[in-house]
């Protein structure tokens, strides 16, 4: 683009055009609109000049050329000597410039024939010619499109190896899943989380630990802002930890914001937790007990919007709701 005084001579120029107002008229590259009181005098409706400018130059089209050409589809024809001396411009750059707007199509340079004098004459295409640009340049940049989606998967095996994007890292066994258990208590005190509970068995895990790893959580919960979100299916089982946990810690419901769908064919059978671009999976049931974590932004954004769909239509698990559930027996026999 061009600075304040360099615009000033395109309006100059386009104001003699279309002339809307007397040729000198002082100020006249601060008007917005016509002056008050003046009525147009052309038959071509108002236009920026800001915005011929912007649109010929996203086109392709330097100041120069810009300039020239306004100049030459104000004649039938016109010699590079009378433009060079209407625009100001030294006269061999006009000559360059022409070149390169016969080159694009928007003007056509002829020379004198038979026994007149030899001249130069430049003569301007019609402007719907500048729309042709538009066509060409689109189908070349379809056609640019497909080359380059050959191309792609080649670059890409390169870029994906160096950045990789993606990390992987296996757990095996209790110590592994009670590892990646723990690591995921730490980074949910940064982020938001999103959770498929199964709410894992003391079984496998042990008592002490899970009760330790609900606790510590709830230690963080109190001190943060950052939500946790977690999806549980309604069943024996988890009615059974939610009420346990419930009779432990009355925060634990609380502070947690459990919701559950009330559909027999939801079944979470490993806790899969969304933190950031990271997914950590802990799976401690029957034979299996493994952890996994999982870098990938795709994957988790994926995990994601599934929770979110789920989320919406989910009924969220009240203190209220657990009471009614009445006693439970695992709980009282352990405190009793």
């Amino acid at each position: 683009m061009t600075d304040s005084a360099d615009s000033g001579r395109i309006w100059d120029t386009f104001v003699r055009y279309v002339s809307f107002w007397p040729v000198g008229t002082p100020g006249i590259k601060e008007y917005r609109q016509p002056p008050n009181g003046q009525k147009y005098t052309h038959q071509y409706e108002y236009i920026y000049m800001n915005q011929i400018y912007s649109v010929l130059n996203n086109l392709g089209l330097s100041e120069n050329e810009i300039k020239v050409y306004i100049e030459a589809i104000k004649h039938e024809k016109v010699s590079p000597f009378a433009i060079a001396k209407a625009i100001k411009i030294p006269r061999t750059t006009v000559y360059d410039v022409m070149f390169n707007l016969a080159l694009k199509g928007l003007i056509t340079i002829k020379q004198s024939q038979g026994l007149e004098k030899q001249q130069t004459w430049i003569v301007a295409k019609n402007p719907s010619t500048l729309r042709d640009m538009v066509f060409k340049r689109r189908k070349e940049l379809s056609r640019l499109e497909v080359d380059l989606v050959d191309i792609l998967p080649i670059l890409k095996q390169e870029y994906v190896r160096r950045e990789g994007g993606t990390e992987f890292q296996f757990f095996p066994g209790i110590e592994g899943a009670k590892q990646v258990q723990s690591q995921t208590l730490l980074a949910g005190a940064r982020t938001e989380v999103y959770v498929y509970e199964s709410l894992i068995s003391m079984d496998t895990m042990g008592k002490a630990d899970i009760n330790l790893d609900v606790d510590s959580g709830l230690t963080i919960q109190r001190s943060s802002l950052i939500p946790i979100k977690s999806l549980v299916p309604l069943n024996k089982w988890t009615r059974h930890v939610l009420s346990y946990q419930h009779k432990r810690n009355k925060d634990y419901i609380r502070l947690r914001n459990f919701r559950t769908l009330d559909n027999p064919s939801l079944s979470i059978n490993l806790d899969i937790t969304c933190i950031g671009d990271t997914v950590r999976f802990v799976c401690a049931k029957d034979s299996e007990a493994w952890g996994l974590i999982i870098k990938s932004s795709q994957l988790t954004k994926t995990l994601k919007s599934f929770f979110d769909v789920l989320w919406t239509s989910a009924t969220p698990i009240t203190p209220e709701m657990v009471e009614s559930w009445g006693e439970n027996e695992f709980f009282e026999a352990e405190n009793g």
